[in-house]
């Protein structure tokens, strides 16, 4: 099998899980499983999922115990058949194209490759893409992440990997999971290709989602030690000085946003701190 499309599923909005499961049932490529794992919902998405399970047996439907986006996308990495994987977020869809585009430039000689999405925000929407390019090696792929936006768009979902079965998400985290993934897998990447096209539709519209959430003070320091861990083995890897800010920036922004929107009594005083901390390392 060419490709396993992996969806994780927590009482999304029929609408807009229909509109996402439609998508891939509209791709142009038709050489792959979709698995589509339902966290726990407590809505009727679990009865979506098993009827498209039922019209399109490449579609599978499984169904488990609540335990957040990282075990749901773990569940399918575990049992995913596909040479390539593809992450696809339930409220979100496809241009009927995505998956050809990707799989035609998935050769031997890349791990990753990219396409351009469009982003729904609320009121507005805006496209990020690259241009058509192969980076092949360390030297190469370190001056792809210097001289392009990769590095600020660490998600999942734009993109395709090559099924190595040993990489999966971090479940202790409830965000930043998704660029601690992308940085882990970049260490054992050889090659990386880029899509001139837009075919990936990303909707930001839900305030809802965890990207607008608080967390524990546990959470944010694993988040911090694995991140330092990753980014640690990454600039060693790749060779990138430590005045190269490039791989270090969105760390930093992203203490600098834990800090001061976790902790909501204290916020004064871990801005100040995540202020320090940012002009120590001249981010500021």
């Amino acid at each position: 099998m060419r490709a396993s499309i992996i969806i994780p599923v927590y009482n999304t909005p029929e609408e807009k899980l229909r509109r996402c499961l439609d998508s891939i049932i509209d791709q142009s490529f038709v050489d792959y499983e979709c698995i589509i794992v339902d966290d726990g919902s407590t809505d009727g998405s679990g009865e979506i999922i098993d009827e498209y399970s039922r019209f399109d047996a490449r579609f599978k439907a499984i169904h488990k115990k609540n335990g957040g986006v990282s075990s749901a996308r773990n569940y399918g990495l575990k049992i995913a058949k596909g040479e390539w994987l593809v992450f696809v977020d339930s409220d979100d869809s496809l241009m009927p194209d995505h998956i050809a585009s990707l799989m035609e430039v998935a050769t031997d000689d890349v791990d990753i490759v990219m396409t351009g999405f469009r982003f729904l925000h609320i009121g507005k929407i805006t496209e990020h893409g690259y241009n058509s390019g192969r980076y092949i090696g360390i030297k190469s792929i370190r001056r792809f992440l210097l001289e392009t936006e990769f590095l600020r768009f660490q998600v999942p979902w734009d993109r395709t990997y090559r099924n190595k079965k040993n990489l999966f998400f971090d479940e202790k985290l409830s965000l930043g999971e998704d660029r601690l993934f992308c940085y882990n897998y970049l260490l054992n990447c050889k090659g990386i290709a880029t899509i001139d096209k837009i075919t990936y539709i990303h909707d930001g519209t839900d305030e809802t989602t965890l990207s607008y959430r608080t967390y524990p003070s546990n959470m944010n320091r694993h988040r911090l030690s694995v991140f330092k861990s990753a980014i640690s083995k990454l600039k060693k890897q790749l060779k990138i000085a430590y005045n190269e800010k490039s791989l270090l920036d969105f760390y930093f922004e992203a203490i600098y946003s834990d800090l001061i929107n976790s902790y909501n009594k204290e916020g004064k005083l871990f801005k100040f701190y995540a202020v320090r901390v940012l002009h120590k390392f001249n981010f500021l």
